[in-house]
């Protein structure tokens, strides 16, 4: 079966692309982003191998996109964007690991996506590894991932309402 999407590393259109969507889908939220000011940074980096762009493209139209800055030996995620139908296909997933074996191949040794927001508390600590395997049927694995997000959703309530676990006081006899 072949494959459904095409990956294509520094063309002058990946950058592009991929800065014109990031842009726009930020846009309502930081007032730093400025897409001419990056797209001139990006096309002069690209141009001396100090800037990276991938692009995933169906049928030959970008669907998802990465830019990466290079940093000695390593790289540095700069912005990444994806067209929202194509979300549940996991374009944004498949790009980040096809960049990811391009950059090792390449040889890099580090890649950062950077810092600071709080949904990457999840992830490794900096300079670390989580390796995670999951090998079941995809009905198995569906469920879960529900009972999972079930799970954590209990445990946030819990900690809004409740301020975590509480021992009974004498008024709650």
């Amino acid at each position: 079966m072949a494959e459904r999407f095409t990956f294509e590393v520094d063309s002058p259109r990946s950058a592009a692309w991929t800065i014109r969507h990031w842009a726009d889908r930020w846009k309502d939220v930081s007032a730093s982003v400025s897409a001419p000011d990056f797209l001139v940074t990006a096309e002069y980096l690209q141009a001396s191998h100090r800037l990276h762009s991938f692009c995933l493209l169906e049928e030959g139209t970008p669907v998802s996109g990465r830019i990466m800055f290079v940093d000695g030996d390593g790289l540095v995620l700069a912005c990444t964007s994806y067209l929202e139908e194509y979300r549940q296909l996991g374009v944004g997933i498949r790009l980040f690991d096809q960049s990811s074996q391009w950059a090792t191949k390449a040889g890099y040794a580090t890649i950062s996506l950077g810092g600071g927001d709080a949904y990457k508390a999840q992830w490794a600590p900096q300079g670390e590894t989580i390796w995670t395997f999951n090998i079941a049927p995809n009905h198995i694995y569906l469920a879960k991932r529900v009972a999972w997000a079930c799970r954590k959703s209990l445990a946030a309530a819990r900690t809004k309402f409740f301020d975590g676990p509480q021992e009974p006081t004498l008024g709650d006899t």
